[in-house]
């Protein structure tokens, strides 16, 4: 998130510690399991935005936050209308990397050309021409039984060759 986004979220963040109430903000810190009870003890309320924070990355905090609150529970409006906003950004900004990564892998994979000696599947060089697809060519129900079967050139000269001395 840009910093500007940063100083909103600590802000935000600084006001619903704020009004949670004592027992609240306790719960809360117990749910808080990457920052040292040494820091929980320590710290005030103001100083505890910036541990969360530090602990937990910006948006691991508003994930995080956002899951406390529902645990306390504070499903309010003052706790929610405060939250919603970054955990809104955070959904898009997932769902905008899912579709990346997605679109990445998506991507049709390039045919290799078949070597001279034979047929050539998972880099492994056969001499045979059967196929493992022929059960899936006869069927004329499947969608590749219409594909054009290319036959390599050493099979074509052997037929040709055949032939011929018949």
């Amino acid at each position: 998130m840009s910093e500007k986004s940063t100083t909103g979220w600590k802000r935000a963040l600084t006001k619903i510690l704020e009004d949670l109430s004592e027992e609240q903000y306790q719960k809360m810190l117990e749910f808080l399991d990457k920052i040292p009870k040494s820091v929980k003890r320590s710290s005030l309320r103001g100083h505890m935005t910036q541990s969360i924070i530090e602990h937990y990355g910006e948006d691991g905090s508003i994930s995080e936050i956002s899951k406390i609150m529902e645990e306390i529970p504070r499903r309010d409006h003052a706790i929610q209308d405060l939250l919603r906003p970054f955990v809104e950004k955070l959904e898009e900004d997932k769902k905008g990397e899912k579709k990346k990564r997605n679109g990445a892998c998506s991507k049709p994979e390039k045919k290799r050309r078949r070597s001279s000696a034979g047929f050539q599947k998972n880099n492994v060089v056969n001499d045979s021409y059967s196929s493992d697809n022929e059960s899936q060519n006869d069927d004329p129900e499947h969608p590749q039984s219409d594909q054009k079967i290319e036959i390599p050139s050493w099979v074509s000269w052997t037929l040709l060759v055949f032939i011929r001395n018949i």
